[in-house]
């Protein structure tokens, strides 16, 4: 079996300073390829310690992964640490150095002297070329693992990953691996130990694909693992099986391919060609920063209005609420001129404070009151967020009863 790990590097990452994502990101990658991680590590800005954690995992690993400490400041030490594991010097390398000399050319600003520091790689290392930043990684054999050292920076490591570790991988291991195929369902609206009561019997019919849960707050996803034998694909197997449980959760399922809910709400207004206008009392922007996340949303998104939730507007909202949403999503529709009207507000009664949503469209209003209340005030206002875009989901989906003055909440998330 091949044995891959990972190392993380870096002080800010042992104090904790900065979370590792990038560990994460990776074991998915190498995953979907067929490797299991059999370790994660992590190591601080010390040359020995790095040095000698790297010799260890290069007897134990046939692949490994470094990430962080290729910059060019004095607490960069992964290469240096690396070539001293191998026995070997840095040089300059031409590829490496021609590199950062066209990212600064590109940004039109003289190179600095200290970015010299990340042309050195250990010697017999391959350069491995990075498009969007001035650290160039490399790949280094050390005993009979091959090790690949990357930038710390997500976007950086990312490109590199796809562009150097993954072809490398199906060129040199692709006959010995099994490729894990995974896929992600989420849904809103719905607990995690219901989706699991909704979803029993899937082993029963699908006896070779694992399913796991995940709560990713506000969402619940099923997530699909099957690994598939080599000269053999599984694609029509495993659609099977995501079709199996959408059908079993319904309209709450909002994405079978990993994707966010306002992806897959603001596709579905440009898919459809419509506008969308937002007044927020309740959400504090992020409404209007969901919607307006995606390049769909961008563009269908005419107006969003912020408001403090003593803002003149609400002062009718304690008499009827419902009607109140329905009215307020109509007119801020008609200011912008736009095919949907989106609201949110707080309606203040002697002992309480009740939330409410409105949703105007061409044909008809809906009103909502939204009845997740949380300790936590940016969680609130992230679940309040998400119900809003599911009720425009739903309607732009065409699911929701006709009853436009239920005051049942629509697709809030569980607890």
């Amino acid at each position: 079996m091949i044995r891959a790990e990972i190392l993380s590097t870096g002080d800010e990452i042992m104090s904790g300073s900065l979370v590792d994502t990038n560990a994460a990101w990776i074991t998915r990658q190498l995953l979907q390829s067929g490797l299991e991680v059999g370790r994660i590590s992590c190591a601080g800005d010390d040359l020995r310690e790095l040095q000698s954690l790297i010799q260890e995992i290069a007897q134990r690993a046939d692949i490994a992964v470094i990430t962080g400490g290729l910059g060019p400041t004095p607490d960069d030490i992964t290469a240096e640490a690396a070539a001293r594991a191998c026995g070997v010097e840095l040089e300059q390398n031409r590829q490496a150095l021609q590199s950062i000399e066209d990212y600064f050319a590109r940004l039109q600003r003289p190179m600095p002297e200290s970015n010299l520091k990340q042309a050195l790689i250990p010697a017999g290392s391959v350069c491995l070329p990075n498009p969007a930043g001035t650290a160039p990684g490399f790949r280094l054999n050390i005993h009979n693992c091959c090790l690949f050292a990357l930038p710390g920076v997500p976007s950086e490591m990312k490109q590199m990953f796809d562009l150097s570790v993954t072809p490398w991988i199906k060129k040199h291991l692709a006959q010995q691996l099994q490729p894990m195929s995974i896929r992600v369902i989420s849904c809103f609206g719905i607990s995690e130990s219901k989706t699991a009561q909704a979803l029993q019997g899937f082993s029963s019919s699908f006896p070779d694909i694992h399913l796991g849960f995940r709560f990713k707050f506000p969402a619940i996803q099923a997530r699909l693992y099957c690994r598939q034998p080599a000269g053999r694909t599984y694609g029509q197997h495993m659609e099977d099986a995501v079709n199996w449980v959408k059908h079993r959760l319904g309209d709450r399922v909002f994405s079978s391919r990993d994707s966010t809910l306002q992806e897959e709400t603001m596709q579905l207004l440009a898919d459809q060609n419509k506008t969308l206008a937002i007044l927020e009392g309740c959400s504090g922007g992020m409404l209007a920063h969901l919607a307006t996340g995606t390049e769909a949303g961008s563009k269908a998104l005419l107006l969003a209005r912020v408001v403090h939730e003593d803002f003149q507007g609400f002062s009718r909202t304690h008499v009827d609420p419902l009607h109140s949403a329905r009215e307020l999503a109509s007119e801020i529709m008609t200011d912008a001129e736009s095919d949907f009207g989106l609201v949110n507000f707080a309606a203040k009664e002697a002992d309480q404070t009740r939330v409410f949503m409105g949703l105007a469209g061409r044909h008809r209003t809906l009103a909502r009151e939204f009845t997740r209340g949380y300790p936590d005030r940016q969680a609130s206002i992230t679940a309040l967020s998400w119900a809003c875009l599911n009720l425009l989901r739903l309607e732009l989906l065409e699911v929701i009863p006709g009853n436009h003055s239920s005051n049942s909440a629509s697709g809030e998330p569980a607890t």
